[in-house]
């Protein structure tokens, strides 16, 4: 099921943690006033992000600090190459880590890590996410 919803209602950052979280493949794709961007994750490490002529942890940067805009998930999208060599999961999920993270709501979203059907059902419920 892909869905989509807006930057301002749920975090780049916070889509990326169910997905690492559950070992999941799938390709967020993000639209913003600054453009497009792209992220792949591939049994839930991310592997590729573009943002235009970035690739890799510099693009990855750049996306997870977006604030406005939208976002469409398409699961199960394989990467279309590897621009990100380590993994950078840990950066992302570790709010206290040195990485990219400025501070994560662990009691938010995380509390339905374990099911993310759960989650898309609630975030569908409050108008969140939009099925597509």
């Amino acid at each position: 099921m892909s869905v989509k919803g807006r930057l301002a209602d749920i975090r780049p950052r916070d889509i990326l943690e169910i997905f690492v979280a559950e070992h999941r493949t799938a390709a967020v794709h993000l639209t913003s006033p600054l453009g497009f961007g792209h992220i792949y994750i591939s049994d839930g490490v991310i592997v590729h992000t573009v943002y235009r002529d970035k690739t890799g942890r510099e693009a990855l940067r750049e996306l997870l600090s977006w604030k406005d805009g939208e976002f469409e998930v398409e699961p199960d999208a394989p990467a279309p190459e590897h621009s990100i060599d380590e993994d950078v999961s840990a950066e992302i999920l570790d709010e206290s880590g040195s990485g990219f993270s400025e501070g994560i709501d662990k009691a938010g979203l995380m509390d339905y890590a374990d099911d993310s059907v759960s989650l898309f059902d609630k975030l569908l419920k409050l108008n969140i996410l939009e099925r597509i």
